[in-house]
């Protein structure tokens, strides 16, 4: 199974420390922890092209999980990754579950969790190109600058994953130049 990059939502801190500490043992990558909707959808904002993932409670101070895979779903409609791990009656997730999405109990044990990841990895993600990744910085970069005057806890939250999301695309930036410039070079080379 390949590793997954998770954005995990759960407004209990424990369960959501405790979650991403099981996920990063099974070799995830949590690049992202929120605690409301709201920071579950600028979240996905920030990390749209990288996130494999996302497991999200339903009951949540701010808006329910339901409405946040709404919103995320009218983002990206083929985004439907999304794992409700909540103790709500999975009936109530019918809508949710016809367009592709997961239910997990909060009670079911560590095993029978792993077969969702499975079939979540096998999953195919659309071809991200350099175009598309620089494009991404620049919109990245646009929304810090617009922010960057705030100082609330939720602004800090964004600033915070935007500067992360931003250091994740200059290395990678920087290992297609490398990749381009090695090319060009071994091209030159064969050419002689």
């Amino acid at each position: 199974m390949k590793s997954l990059n998770i954005i995990i939502t759960d407004n209990n801190i424990d369960v959501l420390t405790y979650n991403s500490e099981i996920l990063k043992e099974l070799d995830h990558n949590v690049i992202c922890q929120c605690e409301c909707g709201i920071e579950t959808i600028e979240a996905f904002k920030i990390y749209r092209n990288v996130v494999d993932v996302i497991i999200l409670e339903n009951k949540l101070p701010d808006i329910n999980g339901k409405t946040v895979f709404s919103i995320i779903n009218k983002m990206n409609s083929v985004f439907n990754n999304i794992i409700f791990f909540t103790t709500s009656d999975p009936r109530d997730f019918k809508k949710e579950l016809e367009k592709g999405c997961f239910y997990i109990e909060k009670t079911v044990s560590l095993e029978n969790r792993i077969p969702f990841f499975e079939t979540i990895s096998k999953r195919t993600k659309p071809t991200i190109t350099i175009d598309i990744i620089g494009s991404e910085f620049i919109d990245l970069t646009n929304r810090l600058e617009d922010i960057n005057n705030l100082s609330t806890p939720f602004s800090n939250f964004i600033k915070k994953h935007i500067k992360i999301r931003l250091q994740q695309i200059e290395s990678t930036l920087e290992s297609h130049r490398l990749y381009q410039t090695s090319l060009k070079k071994l091209i030159m080379d064969n050419s002689k």
